[in-house]
């Protein structure tokens, strides 16, 4: 492709370390293109399990700064800044997540919640409940909680274009269903 297009953008979104520009795929990239690719980090400087896990940096930012939406930390001069300059050219910092009827509100994306009824289970516990757009065989649904006697309060997400919730006991049978449409 860059043969054709040398000038052509390509995103690669790798996992692991395969961002490091010193030993990992990003280091191959770079010396096969002989070009410097924007590696940018989103875990290193992350909330964790367990704060005793966080980064420092992480964990100062996170008790002296309040933030909603993801950022890129820049130096005095402007200039994209990383925890690990050798290794990568940036991080993304990410806010903490906030939970909301048991659902973590990053999962919401414009989307209502609804309170799952429990009484939809009809007494099945471990029940699924899905909510699909359109209901047909093979669709993957759009939400999918799992529902237990002891469960708090749960939400799913339904969005305009949500037309149904299935609810199945655990082995997969339907036991209710909720045209929304």
């Amino acid at each position: 492709m860059f043969n054709q297009e040398p000038e052509a953008k390509v995103v690669i979104h790798v996992g692991y370390s395969h961002i490091d520009e010193s030993a990992w795929l990003a280091h191959y990239i770079k010396a096969s293109l002989n070009s410097d690719p924007l590696t940018i980090n989103q875990t290193d400087i992350a909330q964790k399990s367990e704060a005793q896990f966080e980064s420092e940096t992480y964990t100062w930012l996170a008790e002296n700064h309040s933030f909603e939406h993801p950022f890129v930390l820049t130096d005095s001069d402007g200039e994209l800044w990383s925890l690990k300059p050798d290794t990568y050219d940036v991080n993304v910092v990410w806010p903490r997540t906030s939970y909301q009827s048991n659902r973590p509100e990053w999962a919401r994306l414009d989307r209502q919640q609804r309170i799952v009824d429990k009484q939809w289970c009809k007494g099945h516990f471990p029940c699924t409940v899905e909510v699909f757009r359109v209901g047909r065989d093979n669709e993957i649904p759009a939400d999918r909680v799992i529902v237990s006697k002891q469960s708090k309060e749960t939400a799913i997400f339904i969005s305009d274009d949500s037309g149904l919730i299935q609810v199945s006991n655990a082995q997969g049978d339907v036991i209710h269903t909720e045209v929304l449409k």
